[in-house]
């Protein structure tokens, strides 16, 4: 089966981008020159928000790779907040990316496994959280956060649907945060204050004793 063909500008903004090219040309046919400068200032915002650039995923079995572009703000210790926890389960990672504004518009597939409702009732407010459970029994779980009010975020695997590394899983528009959490078995491979980059950059690879 052929991949699909790819766009510097994702479909979402082909509506919006088309709009602004036919008032700045209104515009300027009914009034004068300077009002294709406001026309090119829109179009250009429209094109940063909505592009979507070309990745090429590493083939490295078992790695994390990271789901946006933007900066890891800390790299820490710790059990997943939405997962069942006893005072005997096993300490894994958190990671936590700052997304910059002109990031790619996709958020992709930390890992490759199997989309999974969050087990138990400890949700987050709004349920933008999910777990992928990959073929060898791992679970990697990432939120979505720090929103306001102009923001939009959508993940779009259904529960039970297969999602491979570094796939187009979801949209991100002028949102900040994403938090991921990885087992204890995780072998990390960045530092705080990284810059990384979606779907390229390798945040960890989880370690198998028969692998």
């Amino acid at each position: 089966m052929p991949a699909s063909r790819q766009f510097i500008v994702a479909r979402d903004g082909w509506l919006p981008l088309a709009l602004a090219l036919v008032v700045g040309i209104a515009l300027f046919r009914n009034f004068a020159a300077w009002t294709l400068l406001p026309t090119v200032v829109v179009v250009a915002i429209v094109v940063v928000m909505y592009r979507n650039p070309h990745r090429a995923i590493p083939p490295i079995p078992q790695g994390v790779v990271s789901p946006m572009d933007g900066k890891l703000e800390f790299v820490s210790v710790a059990r997943c907040p939405y997962l069942v926890q006893t005072d005997s389960s096993p300490t894994g990672y958190h990671l936590r990316i700052r997304r910059r504004w002109w990031s790619p518009y996709y958020i992709r597939s930390p890992i490759e496994g199997q989309v999974c409702e969050l087990i138990g009732d400890n949700k987050p407010d709004g349920g933008h959280a999910w777990r992928i459970f990959t073929d060898e029994g791992d679970t990697v779980v990432m939120q979505m956060s720090g929103d306001h009010f102009l923001s939009d975020r959508s993940f779009r695997p259904r529960y039970g649907e297969r999602i491979g590394q570094g796939q187009r899983a979801g949209t991100r528009l002028l949102g900040s945060v994403v938090d991921i959490w990885l087992p204890e078995n995780a072998r990390i491979l960045v530092n705080s204050g990284d810059k990384v980059e979606s779907g390229t950059d390798v945040l960890a690879k989880l370690v198998h004793n028969n692998v």
